[in-house]
């Protein structure tokens, strides 16, 4: 067994950065890092971290270990009055190749193992005095680029454009519709081939997912058609393209109806209302309408989701984010919620199973004594209600 000696006292943080490798902060401003390979050995780093008056008070790391957090309370008494929550977490970085966002996007190959490089490239545009300085080139050819590769390129100019523009982005359709990054369709266009392929594997098909072919098919269809000088480029993509659409020849044309009202919709997924004015909210994967609650959302972009998606996939994901979606926060069954027809105001030890009685042994409902707050007999309306108390007129009106 082994004993470290470390600087100071009260190791209050210990995360693994690389294999027998520890960073270690202590409770006196402390911050090192240590070797178990090569007998304990203190390795001390530079660091911008403040270490005047305060204590070290916890220390960790997001999973690929390019964001570390400190946070740190002062080692004084501060009179809680004059200063208010005095503890501050610090966000930092540690210069070296193991932890290199760039060499961890380049070698990954799915969105959502590498969200946190995206936030700390996200930190530094902040910081820039020019945010495309921090970002690395964009690919022009971006029909030659893999779902990956797209889904980076996406967020990346999203991010730069937040960091130039200094103005949020309030939803995905607001992408869509500025033409921020011409990424967007090419992930539909991604997704919406896998999601073909999967259900022309499946012998039986629903009546949601025989519309879904129609509505895809109809989108690869004006796809296929728009003149594009890559073309020569990109032969796999259109003969992918080409492949769905010759296993989807047999199904039939439909005509798209709303599903509140029934009137015909002419203009297919573009359609944002019905001709009575319905609102037409549709599943960014499946392009079907969405007029329940039973959808799912995703918890990065907001895009929604048809319930459908679970009988193709174990676990739907969002095509844009590459993360699991949620079921919809409103999407539960009060019948059979536990707190269905409870009395919420009353306190907890009042909620106890009641007891049979025996109607011959209760009292006759007039001997009953009425209790003051029965509001299932009366009703009390304020007819003039100004500043002046004195001019307030009740009225009491009996249950008819």
């Amino acid at each position: 067994m082994q004993y470290l000696h470390a600087q100071g006292f009260t190791i209050t943080g210990v995360v693994p950065i690389i294999a027998q490798q520890f960073l270690i902060s202590t409770q006196d401003s402390h911050i090192f890092i240590i070797n178990i390979a090569n007998d304990l050995v203190s390795i001390n780093i530079k660091s911008h971290l403040p270490q005047a008056h305060v204590q070290y008070f916890g220390l960790t790391h997001s999973p690929n270990k390019v964001i570390f957090v400190n946070l740190t309370s002062p080692n004084m008494v501060y009179d809680h009055l004059v200063t208010r929550e005095p503890s501050i977490m610090h966000i930092f970085t540690l210069k070296s190749k193991f932890c290199d966002p760039v060499s961890i996007i380049n070698d990954s190959t799915n969105l959502g193992n590498i969200w946190d490089c995206m936030e700390i490239f996200r930190l530094k545009a902040i910081k820039a005095k020019d945010p495309c300085t921090i970002f690395r080139p964009m690919s022009k050819n971006l029909e030659s680029l893999s779902l990956y590769q797209l889904q980076v390129s996406m967020w990346m100019t999203v991010i730069m454009n937040v960091c130039t523009t200094k103005k949020p982005i309030p939803n995905m359709d607001h992408i869509r519709e500025s033409k921020i990054t011409e990424a967007l369709p090419l992930i539909f266009l991604h997704s919406a081939c896998t999601y073909l392929e999967k259900l022309m594997k499946k012998s039986i098909l629903s009546e949601d997912q025989t519309f879904t072919v129609f509505l895809l098919r109809r989108y690869l269809e004006i796809y296929k058609g728009i003149p594009s000088v890559e073309d020569s480029k990109n032969k796999s993509t259109n003969q992918r393209i080409q492949e769905i659409l010759n296993m989807t020849t047999f199904y039939s044309n439909q005509i798209e109806k709303c599903n509140l009202c029934g009137e015909r919709i002419d203009g297919m997924w573009h359609v944002r209302a019905c001709p009575r004015g319905h609102k037409l909210p549709r599943c960014c994967m499946t392009l079907l309408q969405i007029t329940l609650l039973e959808y799912r959302v995703c918890p990065i972009c907001g895009q929604i989701f048809h319930p459908s998606l679970e009988d193709i996939y174990e676990e739907p994901q969002c095509q844009f984010c590459d993360v699991p979606i949620l079921r919809n926060s409103y999407d539960f069954d009060a019948e059979n919620s536990e707190l269905y027809g409870r009395n919420l105001s009353l306190p907890r030890n009042a909620d106890i199973t009641i007891e049979s009685r025996d109607p011959e042994s209760e009292e006759p409902p007039d001997k009953q004594k009425q209790s003051k707050w029965n509001t299932s007999q009366t009703y009390s309306v304020i007819v003039n209600d100004n500043d002046n108390e004195s001019d307030r007129i009740m009225e009491k009106w009996e249950k008819f």
